[in-house]
């Protein structure tokens, strides 16, 4: 089974924050903590799994049964996973593990705007 991993540092934005998509000036930096994101097939047409490592736990859906959850947090991945589904029809079964070396409380998020605590 092919996985796909990537790892993203952690950033921090000592001023400016919420100011970028208004035009304002920023100055984000990244820090020496990560988080680690693997995907791979699940050989399923339509089972997905998330698993988040810190937290223990799992969030299953069905790709075709993406509507929105009670949980805010699962509405992340969820929502994302809809909006591929727009783009694309090769979208199967896989499995998605997030794995977060960010302390708990530190308001400090990936560099990729996904949240570690999804479920």
């Amino acid at each position: 089974m092919k996985e796909f991993k990537l790892k993203s540092p952690e950033r921090i934005n000592l001023i400016g924050e919420h100011t970028d998509y208004n035009g304002g000036y920023r100055l984000p930096t990244t820090i020496d903590v990560k988080a680690q994101f693997k995907l791979q097939k699940n050989w399923s047409l339509s089972d997905c799994r998330v698993y988040s490592k810190n937290f223990y736990s799992q969030l299953t859906f069905e790709l075709d049964k993406t509507e929105p959850s009670e949980n805010q947090l699962k509405n992340l991945i969820l929502g994302r996973v809809h909006e591929i589904k727009k783009m694309t029809s090769e979208i199967h079964g896989f499995d998605y593990k997030i794995t977060s070396y960010i302390p708990i409380g530190s308001w400090v998020s990936p560099s990729l705007v996904i949240r570690s605590n999804v479920c």
